[in-house]
């Protein structure tokens, strides 16, 4: 029997028109092989890890790499000895799926959980890594073959295609850098649980077989890759619980944990290699300066001061303004005043803040009370030797109300005989008519006021008062072995500057009569920032 007339022509022209659609098919899917691979390898081995260790929590960073470097060469040696890699690695691109979108919520939850933190500094990039190693190997194997067939070699080495391949892969990685830990993870994840559906039916053409002869199982494979797909996507939709869009947006550093109380909402972010802890958008602690905040904070008023037994901290509970005074043999006690207990218990069980504090916290000498200053100042109490005021920047009513002539009347009263206070009182040099207003409020209340400012890396110059109801002059000793302090540095400390001066008259703040908030409105717009831009380290 023969054909009819330009059957074989045309038949020809049918497979190799058949040959051309399924290379681009493969080479398609073996780009995003390779970029999605490539970037689980970059987030299992290096992100995460810089990010949650470099700052100095857990085990050194490196470590993650060297696991990941060991999990790479096992799931290598793996893929080798795969009798049919084709019909693998559809299994092994949804398992390297699973701890990929799992990862980031496990370097989250580890956290703030003393020995979690080792644990997934190792075990995360050491399993990830081989399964996404087996993975890229096992494709190299199944595809080689077939993929020269059908000229795919030749294709990915041309100028257009690879200069397009690494404009991808930039855009893919800066990409995943700006969507946050935890939703690079888990997209990462959902991209590899499609490739993993998608090798299913691919597979098949390139062996020109039935789908289940070169994949075992694949109805099975297909409602596996299904649910991790689905469950990818649960796990990016859930990642706002977690990590909203608005904290990403709102912080430079990369999100490494977050959480709410009833009270308050904590962000903690890496970068430059040091933690910042966010308290509603406010700065509360940074383990780049947050030493020479708590040094200036503590030490002028200790110097002050005539005694040092009673001491009582109003808004601390970082543990870094307690370690201070803990190089003071004297003290007896000291009473944490904060609105919020979940900052100290933060603080004494997350590793990183432990490491910055050298556990201060868990010495028998703190108590807690959970309260807000003012209130605690209204109520009938012991007088103390020096008290600590440590509160947020008067950025509405509720922050102002501890800026007021009445609060700082009513912390006079709590100084005993020779006693000094030291409050925070924002930056004289980006808020000078909200610093002389709070200079100001306190001479209002009958207090001896000595003003001081000191060098901050994350704010630049910031103000403190010296408070006393007897006169004041500038401390000129403090302890030996100080990070930041010494002599000639606290005398330079009380020199102000002209330009730290405001030219505008300023009356004191009162309850009935926020004239702070004000001024603090009009310094926050006139140099360009956000109200909960500027606190405390």
């Amino acid at each position: 029997m023969t054909s009819p007339p330009g059957y074989r022509i045309a038949a020809l022209a049918s497979h190799r028109a058949g040959e051309r659609r399924f290379g681009r098919q493969l080479l398609a899917f073996a780009t995003l092989v390779g970029i999605t691979t490539l970037c689980a390898a970059n987030e299992l081995a290096f992100r995460q890890p810089r990010a949650y260790l470099d700052p100095g929590a857990g085990l050194p960073w490196w470590i993650a790499p060297i696991a990941a470097a060991v999990g790479a060469l096992g799931g290598g040696l793996f893929a080798v000895r795969i009798a049919h890699p084709g019909r693998a690695l559809p299994w092994l691109l949804l398992l390297a799926a699973v701890p990929t979108a799992a990862s980031g919520y496990g370097w989250f939850a580890a956290f703030a959980r003393p020995g979690a933190l080792d644990a997934a500094a190792i075990g995360v990039p050491l399993v990830g890594c081989a399964l996404v190693a087996a993975s890229l190997g096992a494709a190299l194997r199944a595809l080689r073959y077939r993929a020269a067939a059908v000229g795919i070699f030749e294709r990915a080495t041309a100028p257009g295609f690879a200069i397009a391949a690494t404009v991808a892969l930039g855009v893919a990685v800066g990409g995943l850098t700006r969507v946050g830990l935890l939703r690079a993870g888990a997209l990462l994840g959902i991209t590899l649980a499609t490739l993993a559906l998608w090798a299913t039916t691919l597979l098949g053409a390139a062996e020109r077989h039935a789908v289940p002869r070169v994949v075992p199982r694949a109805r099975a494979l297909r409602a596996a890759a299904i649910i991790a797909l689905v469950g990818g996507l649960v796990a990016l939709h859930q990642s706002g619980r977690w990590v909203a869009l608005a904290d990403l947006r709102s912080r430079d550093g990369t999100i490494l944990y977050t959480f709410r109380s009833p009270q308050a909402h904590y962000v903690v972010t890496s970068a430059q290699a040091s933690y910042a802890l966010f308290v509603d958008g406010r700065l509360e602690l940074s383990t780049l300066d947050g030493y020479r905040y708590a040094e200036a904070l503590v030490h002028p008023a200790m110097a002050a001061a005539l005694r040092h037994e009673r001491v009582s901290v109003l808004g601390g509970g970082t543990g870094l303004i307690e370690r201070e005074l803990l190089r003071y043999p004297e003290v007896q006690g000291v009473e944490i005043v904060t609105p919020d207990p979940a900052l100290p218990r933060l603080a004494k069980r997350a590793p990183w803040v432990d490491r910055s504090t050298r556990d201060a916290l868990a010495t028998r000498a703190f108590s807690i009370v959970v309260e807000e200053p003012i209130v605690w100042l209204d109520a009938s109490g012991p007088q103390y030797d020096v008290i600590l005021v440590n509160v947020p920047d008067p950025v509405s009513y509720g922050e102002a109300k501890n800026y007021s002539q009445y609060f700082y009347a009513r912390l006079g009263a709590r100084l005993g005989p020779g006693g000094v206070a030291v409050a925070q009182a924002t930056s004289p040099l980006r808020f000078p008519e909200t610093f002389q207003t709070i200079l100001a409020t306190a001479r209002s209340a009958g207090l001896h006021v000595l003003p001081y400012r000191a060098p901050l890396a994350t704010l630049g110059e910031w103000g403190f008062l010296l408070l006393s109801r007897r006169p004041l002059v500038p401390p000129r000793a403090v302890p030996d072995g100080l990070a930041f302090l010494d002599g000639p540095t606290l005398l330079a400390m009380f020199a102000a500057p002209p330009d730290t001066t405001s030219k505008r008259a300023v009356s004191p703040n009162r309850l009935y009569s926020m004239s702070l908030l004000d001024a603090f409105e009009r310094e926050t717009t006139a140099v360009g920032a956000l109200a909960g831009d500027s606190m405390k380290p």
